[in-house]
């Protein structure tokens, strides 16, 4: 029987068509076999890269091996780029996505980039401020961090411990702070810009009703 793959179904299989080409496999030879996610088995030569599997329509194959751990090392660099970017680009030459997925990559830079000049204002303000103003400018420097961890790997570290009103709650405190202090110094500043976005965008959430329809 042969897999809906194509793959030997058992490795007993997969033993038997070796021994009928010769192939020597084992722990110290090149060609070993080598059972895959789905439950069927291949002959793989990693040194010669390398792997020989029974098709379905075709029969015996012998193809370049690219091991599930390089998959998924790709699968994963692949998914890294497209958050950093904010979109998927096999998407921006369709006519109906590539707009959408213009505008959200221009948002995610745009957002990155806030982030990052926010995050060196907070720390040129925490290296002049009093004992008081530290505490306040290690709070937005917090957040500042968390947005910008968000950013590059979509990992939103308070909403994950807080919750989404929670998260929503510290953002609204830390952009009404942000805003009084500005106006205290009489300097408003880069991170006043997120502040004011934070407000649009998140304050909302706190309003927001989960509770499920009767």
């Amino acid at each position: 029987m042969i897999d809906p793959d194509g793959l030997f179904e058992t490795e007993a299989e997969a033993k038997a068509y070796a021994k009928q080409i010769d192939i020597k496999t084992g722990w110290f030879r090149q060609n070993r076999i080598n059972k895959n996610k789905d439950g069927s088995y291949s002959i793989d030569n990693k040194k010669a890269g390398s792997s020989t599997y029974n098709d379905k329509e075709f029969g015996i194959q012998k193809a370049a091996l690219v091991t599930a751990k390089k998959q998924e090392t790709h699968v994963k660099f692949a998914n890294a780029v497209g958050n950093i970017l904010g979109m998927d680009p096999t998407k921006m030459s369709d006519p109906k996505e590539g707009p959408t997925q213009a505008m959200n990559a221009a948002t995610k830079e745009g957002s990155i980039i806030l982030n990052v000049l926010s995050l060196g204002e907070g720390v040129a303000a925490f290296g002049a401020a009093l004992k008081i103003g530290k505490a306040i400018a290690g709070y937005g420097i917090a957040n500042d961090g968390n947005d910008l961890f968000d950013d590059v790997t979509g990992f939103d570290a308070i909403e994950y411990f807080l919750g989404e009103k929670g998260a929503a709650l510290n953002s609204t405190i830390n952009s009404l702070t942000g805003l009084r202090e500005a106006k205290k110094d009489g300097k408003p500043g880069i991170g006043n810009i997120g502040d004011i976005k934070d407000l649009i965008f998140e304050t909302p959430n706190l309003f927001s009703n989960d509770r499920p329809k009767k």
